[in-house]
């Protein structure tokens, strides 16, 4: 599935050659902090193409409605 805003297109048939198998360059560490306070996450990925990041929160995919802030540089995925 193809999405952009300009809309989305679905494909059935699609190839994926990926060349570089996704390797954590630098893992996100545990943080132990009181509620409210502000606590910052931070991994590198390498892979090519370049590997989409989902962060998680107790096992679902965190969200800006949630309170959540992530940054992503669309360059390295990281």
């Amino acid at each position: 599935m193809l999405t952009n805003t300009g809309g989305s297109a679905k494909s059935k048939k699609g190839k994926l050659i990926v060349t570089k198998v996704p390797e954590f360059l630098e893992k996100p560490t545990s943080v132990d902090a009181n509620e409210n306070d502000l606590v910052e996450f931070h991994a590198k990925v390498d892979a090519f193409p370049v590997a989409k990041v989902t962060w998680l929160f107790e096992g679902k995919p965190v969200s800006v409605k949630e309170g959540f802030d992530v940054h992503t540089d669309q360059a390295t995925g990281t």
